[in-house]
């Protein structure tokens, strides 16, 4: 007889008043669903630490910045462009992110750059790349006419 063990699906959960995963394990489409449900705002890469294994310091901050190409990547799937800001100093590690806003031209150029350096990186697809790119050239269009 073989013992199989069942994982329970991650959902997130409020704990002391704080929104978490459930299996307090890092989930990419939860943490992509975290960021479109804030929409409005920057969320720091601490934040996103704390919501994914409810600590916020360097090692789980340095888990989340290998964990955003990949946000950004599943995030474009679902027709979203997420704007990725890093220091001005240092080594330049990110340090937020958030859905971009399509009539702001500093996020429309992080998200340009994110798209291109994926790209030439070849993590990105030429569909994918393509699809990217359409979608700020409809950013375009909509500043265009209002």
């Amino acid at each position: 007889m073989e013992v199989t063990r069942t994982r329970s699906t991650p959902i997130f959960v409020d704990v002391d008043g704080k929104t978490r995963i459930s299996t307090g394990r890092w989930n990419d489409k939860l943490m992509v669903q975290y960021v479109v449900e804030n929409d409005d705002r920057w969320i720091s890469v601490g934040e996103l630490a704390r919501v994914a294994w409810g600590s916020n310091n360097l090692h789980n901050k340095h888990r989340v910045r290998a964990n955003l190409s990949r946000m950004f990547k599943l995030a474009l799937e679902v027709n979203k462009l997420l704007a990725i800001e890093y220091e001005a100093l240092g080594r330049h590690p990110a340090k937020a992110v958030k859905v971009c806003d399509k009539t702001k031209v500093y996020e429309r150029d992080l998200v340009s750059a994110k798209v291109d350096k994926l790209f030439k990186a070849r993590e990105l697809s030429e569909a994918m790349y393509k699809l990217a790119h359409e979608m700020l050239t409809s950013v375009d269009s909509q500043i265009d006419d209002e």
